[in-house]
């Protein structure tokens, strides 16, 4: 017997439910009315969701754009920074493949300088500890953003144990050694350069805020010459403006507390992702990929350099031509590098003080297996997320704002899911893991193939993860992206999670479900200031700060797994 209710019991049902109805009060009347029809509206594209399985590889929509400021953003942060970059016009002839990010140089203080005031003052080896963690930390960003591009990078990490066997370990020992000579002792065929020129916060009652300035060069390790160089300056800045001794005092407790640390990474990441989107993309053509490419090449494809007495040739300490003038002479001694970073894992990890400042109610949760500890991955390759959250469609206040054909849906079911990839690519290259790149997955993956997600749940990890020459693969799925408004309230709210799976036994590693929203909360009594606050609150849904929200889910996240066991030594 069908377990379908007969016409009749159906009827019955619904009789008794609009008898129900009439007898409750007007109000409860109204309010089931508008869930009803609410229902009635979202069903549709809860059907038409459930009815079809998520494609894969689709064009993404503002793959180039999104998370980049453009002049209304400068205008609402406020930011008076700017990003320049220059492009070698032999860059889609020398474009790079195998990509290792060298030590940063911090060319400040290795202390917070707060209007231009030294504090704390630090010598000696707190200074040196110092100067590399804020270097090493933008350094990290650069590789993370590079790592989720079409480009494969050596880790950080391995970078510095191949630095330190050849004893190269300040920055003026790194500035004498030709790119030609550490594209073999780090088996690539380009460098990243990059300096840390500000690193400050300034305070002045009604506003305050971080300033990060970075510039970056790339530089071929096969004919040495410069193919793009950038720079970009970031300032989050917190500004209010009050006309009465109260507002001033609460407009300047509110100012100072936005000095914390997660505004200062804020500032560091978009910094660094303003110059990364403007590496072109290389042509497909550099990867040498065929259709009968069966796997991922090694990530160790040839030895370093040997560690004998007279290996490094002569010209390996000749100071090179340098692209960029030489910084004014500095008191202080030259970078130290290899040494112990400060808050590598937490720093830009919210605190309890910071959900609560931020009014962002998110929780996460890990489940660890104790296998982890035996099967501890290092090569990682990020397979296609699901979109199990918008169907496709931009939801204000879990509603489908407008309506979109079959094919925009399923464009943006992949776009949705694959800007949360590469995020979750980006920072878990920071994390010292050895990322495939993701266009290369996809390449692969489609060779196989792949066209769905059907096609990716039914294929055993182990023969997935043999075809990408991985040791374990990383799943996701978009569980939230929304858009809140309330007039004096606006917000985004993105939730994911995220498996970890290994490569050799199909076992997850580690399961990390998380839930960012970014808010913000304009308090107004009179009309007038209602009116201003609900327009200021609807400028905040803007694709700068959804990418935010989307880069500390994923930071929150990359930060509760545990990192490989690969760190220099120095010499």
């Amino acid at each position: 017997m069908s377990g379908r209710p007969s016409p009749g019991i159906s009827r019955f049902r619904i009789g008794q439910e609009g008898r129900a109805l009439r007898d409750c009060p007007a109000s409860l009347r109204s309010r089931v009315s508008f869930v009803f029809g609410l229902f009635l509206f979202v069903a549709p594209y809860l059907a038409a969701e459930g009815a079809s399985d998520q494609r894969l590889f689709l064009p993404e929509e503002g793959a180039d754009s999104h998370g980049r400021k453009r002049w209304y953003d400068y205008a609402m942060d406020p930011d008076p920074g700017s990003c320049l970059a220059q492009i070698s016009p032999n860059f889609p002839e020398s474009a790079p493949c195998r990509i290792a990010v060298l030590p940063f140089v911090d060319e400040g203080t290795g202390s917070y300088v707060l209007n231009e005031i030294r504090w704390p003052g630090r010598k000696g080896e707190a200074l040196d500890v110092w100067r590399w963690t804020h270097s090493q930390r933008l350094r990290r960003m650069v590789h993370g953003y590079l790592a989720a591009r079409e480009f494969d990078l050596i880790p950080v990490a391995a970078v510095d144990s191949l630095l330190a066997a050849h004893k190269i370990s300040s920055d003026r020992l790194l500035d004498g050694t030709e790119p030609q000579v550490l594209g073999r002792i780090l088996d690539a065929d380009a460098l990243v350069y990059g300096k840390l020129s500000a690193y400050r916060s300034y305070y002045m009652l009604l506003a305050a805020g971080w300033r990060v300035k970075l510039e970056i060069r790339i530089v071929s390790a096969i004919s040495g010459l410069e193919i793009f160089s950038g720079s970009s300056t970031r300032n989050i800045i917190a500004l209010r403006i009050a006309t009465n001794p109260v507002d001033l005092a609460l407009a300047s407790i509110a100012n100072l507390v936005h000095l914390r640390d997660v505004t200062l990474r804020r500032g560091e990441d978009e910094a660094c992702r303003e110059l990364v989107v403007r590496v072109p993309h290389p042509p497909r053509v550099a990867r040498a990929l065929t259709d009968t490419v069966e796997k991922a090449l090694p990530v160790t494809t040839a030895p370093a350099l040997s560690l004998e007495k007279g290996a490094l040739p002569p010209v390996a300490f000749r100071v090179p031509l340098r692209p960029w003038k030489s910084s004014p002479p500095s008191n202080l001694p030259p970078e130290r590098f290899f040494l112990a970073e400060q808050q590598e894992s937490t720093h830009g990890k919210k605190n309890p003080l910071d959900y609560l400042i931020d009014l962002d109610p998110s929780r996460f949760q890990t489940v660890a297996s104790p296998h982890l500890a035996t099967e501890r991955p290092f090569q990682l390759a990020v397979l296609p997320f699901l979109d199990k959250a918008t169907g496709g469609n931009f939801l204000l206040n879990g509603v489908p704002a407008k309506p979109r054909s079959r094919a925009e849906r399923d464009r943006w079911k992949w776009t949705t899911a694959n800007r949360l990839r590469r995020g979750m690519a980006t920072y878990l290259g920071q994390r010292d893991f050895w990322v495939q790149s993701p266009a290369l997955t996809d390449k692969i993956l489609q060779q196989m193939g792949w066209r769905t997600a059907a096609d990716m749940l039914r294929e055993q990890a182990e023969r997935v993860a043999d075809w990408l020459g991985v040791d374990a693969l990383v799943y996701g799925e978009v569980q939230d992206s929304v858009a809140i408004y309330a007039f004096l309230y606006s917000a985004w709210r993105v939730g994911l999670r995220v498996r970890i799976v290994s490569g050799r036994t199909s076992r997850t590693l580690i399961e990390v479900n998380g839930q960012r929203q970014d808010s913000t909360l304009l308090p107004a009594i009179f009309p007038v200031d209602i009116a201003i606050s609900s327009v200021l609150a609807a400028g905040f849904l803007r694709d700068i700060t959804l990418k935010r929200a989307e880069d500390e889910l994923c930071r929150e996240i990359a930060l509760r797994i545990p990192a490989p066991k690969v760190r220099p030594s120095c010499p």
